[in-house]
């Protein structure tokens, strides 16, 4: 079975077939289908495509055998090390330059498939998964709606919940995290959103960022060249350093667009352009997620 947010396993590849779209040598080629992609070898299962990352505290390389035991329709590991992976596994054997690249290519390619998604990008210090879950809500209403599951939202976890696209989806709702300079070019290079979103910039991963500034700088690269539309809090800081670095006019969203009555424990009875209804998640944060998402919602035709 397939992990249950992907659908990759509907287009039918075996190793072969789905080498060309990562630029990989498939070695030791079988018929066996490939039903999902994984970074953890625990989460491995039959039909599993195991891409072999090495982070800063495991080596994918490490967990071939274990993978192969637990069914995998194959591995994706260095050129440099094919080799070695051939003579620890049964299964085929897919080489490329860079594993992670090839993880984003592979992405790339399934969403090239699907010519009538549109897709959203979230990003900010906080209010990603609040505003995701609130504009999916909406668009789901619309038409068939992937989204980001769970926390899936670094350039590990961007590429695989796009593979929780099908080929009737309308609209993908995907957050996009960042903690280290790059990052954000990467996941805009694979997912190229048609509309992004940023709801404010803090202070989170300051360490590796180095100051503010650089990750306003960073996350505004979200505001990509063939972008349809951008929004942004009214609150955020580095408005103008955002919006230079986005080359265009950003729309920009504020909590006091929504009439909000506090219910306490019971959440919030809230009243937009004449619509009220309730959500049930305290804090006043909360609103200006909620704007933005609906500000993005009615973009799309909601």
């Amino acid at each position: 079975m397939s992990s249950g947010y992907q659908h990759i396993d509907a287009c039918r590849f075996t190793a072969a077939s789905i080498a060309p779209l990562m630029h990989a040598d498939c070695l030791n080629a079988n018929t066996t289908l490939i039903t999902d992609v994984q970074i953890d070898s625990r989460a491995c299962t039959k039909g599993s495509l195991f891409f072999a990352l090495k982070g800063e505290k495991n080596d994918g390389f490490s967990f071939l055998s274990d993978v192969c035991d637990q069914g995998a329709a194959a591995v994706v590991v260095p050129k440099s090390r094919a080799k070695e992976a051939r003579a620890r596994v049964s299964c085929p054997v897919l080489a490329v330059d860079d594993v992670l690249t090839a993880l984003h290519d592979l992405a790339q390619s399934y969403l090239q498939r699907l010519s009538s998604v549109k897709t959203i990008g979230i990003t900010g210090s906080c209010g990603k998964s609040t505003t995701k879950e609130a504009l999916s809500r909406i668009t789901a209403v619309m038409g068939p709606t992937a989204k980001t599951p769970g926390n899936l939202n670094s350039e590990y976890g961007l590429p695989l919940s796009m593979f929780g696209l099908q080929e009737d989806s309308r609209y993908g709702v995907f957050e996009m995290g960042i903690d280290h300079v790059g990052e954000m070019d990467r996941m805009v290079g694979t997912l190229k959103p048609s509309i992004a979103l940023l709801t404010n910039i803090g202070i989170s991963h300051l360490e590796k960022m180095g100051s503010q500034e650089v990750i306003a700088e960073q996350k505004a690269r979200i505001f990509h060249p063939g972008l349809e539309a951008g929004f942004v809090s009214s609150n955020c800081s580095h408005l103008d350093l955002i919006e230079r670095v986005a080359g265009r006019n950003l729309v920009r969203y504020d909590s006091n667009e929504i009439s909000a009555i506090d219910l306490g424990l019971d959440g919030w009875m809230l009243t937009y352009e004449g619509h009220t209804f309730s959500v049930k998640s305290v804090g006043r944060h909360l609103l200006e997620d909620v704007v933005g998402a609906i500000r993005v919602a009615r973009y799309l035709g909601a």
